[in-house]
């Protein structure tokens, strides 16, 4: 049994907690689950700010599936993909489109510039990232997936990139 609230967690953890210049931006999701995972993996993996393209789920149902870690990550919302295109290019940020195309890289295989700020992009659960942000984007990426399968779920997807992310900023 666990003596600390989740927030005298938070906040021990918040001591010592490495912060990266990376973020995320979800791309008019349907799922709110899928935002507050999206928020709760930043939170984990040392992200900063969820840019949110489209609806911003209420606060409260993003406290409750985020295990509130909404209260640590900046929430930047923007009303369509050209008003974040127009951001990142005003605030000098990296556009890495995590997208299925034919001229995506491999995770694995590309450079990721870590001593800058970059936005991953993963899309919509159903229409994926929206044309105006994979034309504007810097890189596209894709993760290998050795399975059957060929899609993995949005927040998942960005779940790898965070990770896969810190791991490089982490390694001498």
């Amino acid at each position: 049994m666990r003596s600390e609230t989740r927030q005298e967690r938070l906040r021990k953890k918040s001591v010592n907690a490495i912060n990266y210049p990376v973020s995320v931006c979800a791309t008019n999701f349907t799922c709110d689950g899928n935002v507050a995972f999206l928020i709760r993996a930043l939170a984990c993996f040392g992200g900063t700010t969820m840019h949110i393209i489209g609806r911003v789920p209420p606060y409260g149902e993003l406290r409750r599936l985020s295990g509130s870690t909404n209260s640590i990550v900046e929430i930047v919302h923007h009303k369509n993909p050209i008003d974040f295109v127009k951001w990142s290019e005003k605030n000098n940020t990296f556009i890495i489109a995590s997208e299925l195309t034919d001229n995506a890289e491999n995770i694995h295989q590309t450079d990721i510039p870590l001593n800058r700020n970059i936005v991953f992009v993963v899309g919509n659960e159903m229409d994926g990232i929206p044309h105006e942000i994979l034309l504007n984007a810097n890189k596209t990426i894709y993760i290998p997936m050795p399975g059957k399968g060929y899609c993995l779920n949005t927040s998942q997807t960005a779940n790898i990139l965070l990770y896969e992310y810190a791991r490089r900023a982490s390694t001498p």
